[in-house]
């Protein structure tokens, strides 16, 4: 199945927790066919795809990319945000 809407099958690959440094973890989830973040003490919000591992939030300018090694594994997410880059190892 493509990729688009209804083939979001490669969303549970993203799953997970993604650390930030200094006790910040970020969450990401999945609810049906959409993605979720949320940062320790902040609100849960949706994240929208740009690309297969390129994703947006509406409620904020920031983007998150999720980077994968040889083996398809999802390695770190990439935080862009207000021109700073933060590399988050996926930790769980």
């Amino acid at each position: 199945m493509a990729s688009g809407a209804g083939g979001r099958h490669f969303y549970d690959t993203y799953v997970g927790e993604y650390d930030y440094g200094n006790d910040v973890i970020l969450t990401v989830t999945k609810e049906d066919d959409r993605l979720f973040a949320q940062l320790v003490g902040q609100e849960k919000y949706e994240i929208f795809p740009k690309s297969e591992t390129e994703f947006f939030w509406k409620v904020v300018d920031a983007q998150i990319d999720f980077v994968k090694d040889e083996q398809g594994k999802v390695i770190k997410a990439i935080h862009r945000q207000d021109g700073r880059e933060i590399e988050a190892p996926k930790i769980k």
